[in-house]
């Protein structure tokens, strides 16, 4: 018995008449080996005669030579209907009308035009007559070299259709017998196209076995070669094509085959393909299959830091883009794993906010949500530098009519006004002193500082106080004017004089009004005239007089 790999009986639908059977697979009994068989097989599967078709099928014939026959009809009609026509040399066929019949006749019956030769014949309209107008092509020799098939063996029969040429031909044992062009549709099926197919054979007083086995239907899905839906990283290891009589294989395209010219390679593809393979069978021909693969993904093409080096505080952001709306499974610097929903184009972003470290993202798991049930472990990873925080305070020191700046931290910035003084004061951008300020103004001062692209700003205010010393105190305790005020002015030391140059009062590290006119041991100072000499911390020192006034 000869194995055929190319199944094609799980797709067809078999309907059986008389003694025909199956025998197993893709191989069928028309009549077994006795006298007086008449059996028929069917098909529910249609064939579209607008479009090329092929149906390639081995027959045997049986061995008995001299008293054998009859011998077996494919069949094409019209309807679907299980029947079987006249027997004996009318094959089964004889009276099934509206039909083609390629006839393999095995015994000579010369009332119906035989030849001695076991023949092959184009035949319609339930006829087996070759002399009349319903015989199309033939009778021919089934063999050119040799008068007899009923020799035991198999025998291979392609039978080909060219929808654009209406060509018709039967090929046996790789020799074209039969050619014929003509409107089948119009001028055998009444204008229909939708054909149905079967076999039919018969014996009588002689008789032979007459089997089918199927190798090739080309309208026939191969039961081998279904269309696979997979995830990416997957394999195919489950087709295989071999073809009894084959030459050779060629797979297309090669990418992702381990083995193009195999009939059993494993496919590993990363796309949605379509693989194609060429069979060159014994007879020189190509027979074409296909099967196409859906590769589902689950996967991230990248994981990108919006910027590699961020500021202190500064957003971290990455970007992931891959798979449509697959489920991304990622943790932030090793700790809790989250998940994130790539959207309808592939892309999602992650955010780390006011980031004060480097941030480290690593995705560990990607899934497919459109219910493949598709995901992939991976490891990728991307990081985002953080930058040294920049830290500054500035504090002033107030003079008469600005301040000297204070920087604790970072040095090296610059000083502006924020918002512009309506008045003239001035500031200096490198040491943020003010002068030409108002007193009673209250003036913001920016300091920016930065570093290596990152940049800081730092806003104090500073009010600038009067800087008038005075002429003249009454220490009367009527809350006017009742000490020597010199608050605003940085003064680091005070000394006052009587008019004999004896220190009556002194005040050291630092002054703003502690003198109401009392000594430096306790007692009330005379009205009178006083000298003062003050040191500043930010400029020279001033000498002057003060009046105490206890009169008023």
């Amino acid at each position: 018995m000869i194995l055929f790999a190319f199944k094609v009986s799980a797709q067809l639908k078999p309907n059986f008449f008389g003694n025909a059977y199956s025998s197993g697979g893709d191989c069928y009994v028309i009549t077994d080996n006795q006298q007086t068989q008449a059996g028929s097989v069917w098909y529910d599967n249609s064939i579209d005669f607008t479009s090329d078709f092929e149906i390639i099928f081995e027959v045997n014939f049986g061995s008995n030579d001299n008293d054998g026959a009859d011998g077996i009809a494919l069949v094409m009609k019209d309807t679907p209907e299980t029947e079987i026509g006249i027997v004996g040399a009318g094959l089964g066929y004889e009276r099934i009308f509206s039909s083609i019949a390629v006839e393999f006749d095995t015994f000579e019956n010369s009332e119906r035009s035989d030849i001695p030769e076991d023949h092959i014949a184009l035949i319609s309209n339930g006829s087996t007559i070759h002399d009349a107008a319903t015989n199309l092509a033939g009778p021919i020799s089934a063999l050119s070299a040799s008068s007899n098939i009923e020799d035991g063996q198999f025998h291979e029969v392609k039978i080909s259709w060219v929808a654009a040429t209406q060509t018709f031909k039967v090929i046996f044992d790789c020799e074209e017998r039969i050619s014929y062009t003509g409107d089948l549709v119009k001028n055998v099926f009444d204008g229909e196209s939708q054909i149905y197919f079967g076999f039919t054979g018969s014996t009588g007083l002689y008789y032979n076995l007459h089997q089918v086995c199927f190798k090739y239907l080309s309208f026939v899905k191969n039961q081998d070669l279904p269309d696979q839906e997979i995830c990416l990283g997957d394999t195919i290891d489950t087709v295989d094509v071999t073809y009894n009589g084959a030459v050779s294989y060629q797979w297309s395209p090669s990418a992702g085959v381990s083995d193009p010219t195999l009939p059993n390679p494993i496919f590993s593809p990363t796309e949605d393909v379509i693989y194609t393979v060429e069979i060159l069978d014994s007879c020189n021909e190509i027979i074409s299959e296909s099967f196409e693969v859906k590769v589902n993904k689950a996967v991230v093409e990248s994981i990108i830091p919006v910027k590699s080096a961020i500021c202190f505080n500064e957003d971290a952001e990455f970007t992931i883009t891959g798979s449509p709306n697959a489920k991304i499974t990622f943790s932030i610097n090793n700790e809790a794993n989250q998940t994130i929903e790539l959207d309808n184009l592939g892309s999602a972003s992650i955010v780390v906010n006011e980031a004060t470290t480097d941030q480290t993202v690593t995705i560990s798991l990607v899934e497919d949500t459109s219910g493949s049930g598709c995901s992939m472990i991976i490891t990728e990873s991307a990081t985002i530098s953080v930058g040294e925080p920049l830290n500054a305070s500035i504090s002033y020191i107030l003079t008469c009519d600005g301040g000297i700046a204070n920087i604790n931290g970072e040095e090296g910035g610059v000083f502006t006004f924020n918002p512009m003084p309506l008045d003239e004061a001035l500031i200096n951008s490198n040491t943020g002193e003010i002068t030409n300020g108002t007193i009673g103004t209250t003036y913001n001062v920016s300091y920016i500082i930065t570093n290596g692209g990152c940049s800081k700003e730092i806003i104090t205010t500073i009010t600038i106080e009067s800087c008038v010393i005075p002429e003249v105190i009454t220490p009367n305790n009527d809350g006017l004017n009742d000490r020597f005020y010199l608050n605003g002015l940085n003064v680091e030391d005070l000394e006052i004089f009587n008019r004999y140059g004896t220190t009556v009062f002194h005040k050291t590290n630092g002054y703003t009004d502690e003198f109401n006119g009392i000594s430096k041991d306790g007692k009330e100072l005379p009205t009178g005239t006083y000298f003062y000499k003050i040191i500043f911390k930010n400029k020279p020192p001033k000498t002057g007089w003060v009046y105490i006034n206890r009169e008023q």
